[in-house]
């Protein structure tokens, strides 16, 4: 058995205060491999000391002596619509609702007060009239290893929030409910770099009586998978609130 100790920065924040699942996710998918599942067992706060242990197969977060998230491999069944080209990912970015109505601008991925560098500034719009919501990502260099290959954690980040977007988009009006985290499964295809235009895209999926899943994908200029996301969201009465997403106001 492997334990390493570490904090997450507050800067990864998702909620306030709180760590981005997508990064909590992905540090722990790097000792797991390509393809991987994490399953967030309560809200982990930044700044707080963690210990993260390997032993064979399975990766264990704890804070405290308490199991806090945990990380398996995994095999990610998602069929993946159409892909979303870059050009129409930016038209779809224009009518992002975060733009006028954000629960959480301070977030890493999809805050509007991130700068550029500071977050991954992914603003997923609705495409068309499909389920489906888009926007462009070029990671910045501050975003990359020194090889230029931007880390998983990142990868990981940047699937979280558009498909909590795109649940956000298809929640009809006035709805109750809220949505945290229950698990993120992301398979990574390729290496994505800085510098290099991306679009992340996302749909919803069927949703169940307590869950409503969704997918997401991030694709190069050329339309080219590099990785693949299953994002299993917990209906709640706290986190993020699907009535923020309104098109037709």
């Amino acid at each position: 058995m492997s334990t390493t100790t570490f904090s997450i920065d507050d800067r990864f924040q998702g909620f306030p205060g709180y760590a981005l699942g997508g990064i909590t996710g992905g540090l722990m998918a790097q000792r797991i491999g390509p393809e991987a599942e994490v399953t967030l067992h309560q809200p982990i706060r930044t700044g707080d000391e963690l210990e993260m242990r390997t032993r064979d197969s399975t990766v264990e977060l704890l804070f405290d002596g308490d199991t806090v998230a945990t990380a398996k491999s995994t095999t990610i069944d998602v069929e993946i619509a159409d892909t979303v080209l870059p050009e129409s990912a930016m038209e779809a970015s224009e009518s992002y609702v975060g733009f006028h109505e954000h629960p959480y601008p301070s977030c890493f991925t999809c805050g509007t007060e991130r700068s550029d560098g500071e977050g991954l500034r992914i603003f997923p719009g609705p495409v068309g009239t499909e389920a489906i919501v888009a926007g462009p990502w070029t990671p910045h260099p501050n975003q990359a290893d020194s090889d230029g290959t931007v880390p998983l954690e990142y990868v990981w980040a940047a699937v979280d929030c558009p498909s909590i977007w795109a649940v956000m988009e298809a929640a009809p009006s006035e709805c109750p409910d809220h949505v945290v985290t229950g698990r993120l499964a992301v398979r990574s295809e390729e290496p994505i770099r800085e510098t290099e235009p991306h679009v992340v895209m996302a749909w919803p999926l069927e949703r169940r009586s307590n869950t409503w899943p969704a997918a997401a994908a991030i694709v190069d200029a050329d339309g080219r998978v590099k990785a693949v996301a299953r994002h299993t969201l917990v209906l709640t009465d706290w986190g993020v609130p699907l009535s923020v997403s309104r098109t037709d106001d």
